[in-house]
């Protein structure tokens, strides 16, 4: 309703992110929050490579998901780490292991950035490019 007020021309959608029902090269931007650490490590990639097909040049991704382990301090990431045994998260491990802007240049992606938004490392936002 908000984006309707606004005069925005959002599609808000759940499905399976490997397989999306859109045109290759038709929206011109993605937005995925706290959903990568839910999957195992190639379903997200299979994710990152269905929303490259999608955007259309120039297009944008942003990403937003608790921070990879590298980016916080060890202490931290064993905390984190913790989340697979004990919380029922059986892929944060994975998804902490996982350098998602490297895959996403690897991908194809161009202007790749990472950073917090907080000084605990979370929300961890990680967006690029699709070259136009």
């Amino acid at each position: 309703r908000t984006s309707e007020r606004m005069g925005w021309n959002i599609t808000f959608r759940q499905e399976d992110g490997r397989s999306v029902d859109e045109a290759d090269n038709s929206v011109d931007a993605v937005i995925s929050y706290a959903v990568h650490h839910e999957m195992p490590q190639s379903v997200s990639i299979d994710t990152l490579k269905e929303m490259f097909r999608i955007l259309e040049p120039g297009g944008e991704i942003v990403i937003s998901d608790p921070p990879p382990f590298r980016a916080v301090p060890p202490l931290q990431a064993v905390i984190l780490d913790w989340e697979t045994e004990y919380r029922g998260e059986p892929y944060f491990t994975e998804a902490g292991l996982l350098d998602l802007a490297e895959t996403m240049r690897e991908i194809g992606f161009v202007d790749v950035d990472e950073f917090a938004l907080q000084e605990t490392g979370y929300p961890w936002v990680t967006r690029g490019r699709k070259p136009a």
